[in-house]
């Protein structure tokens, strides 16, 4: 005589809501250092700075981007 045995994992609804907040939790977290990484307004500053372009006309670009930004 031949047994055969079947086992099945089942994922309760409990673990199964546990993994997709943690995982909807790290695709958040990543998205907010992408966020910080990946700023034009940073960039701008960075590249003008690392290249040595300090004019007027850049820095009052700059102004304008600001005084736009606190006053949404």
């Amino acid at each position: 005589m031949k047994n055969i045995n079947f086992y099945r994992n089942v994922l309760r609804y409990d673990d199964f809501l546990g993994n997709l907040v943690g995982y909807l939790s790290n695709i958040i977290i990543i998205l907010y250092f992408f966020n910080t990484f990946y700023n034009s307004f940073r960039a701008q500053v960075y590249f003008s700075e690392k290249f040595f372009i300090k004019n007027n006309a850049f820095e009052s670009k700059i102004n304008e981007a600001l005084k736009k930004r606190i006053s949404k």
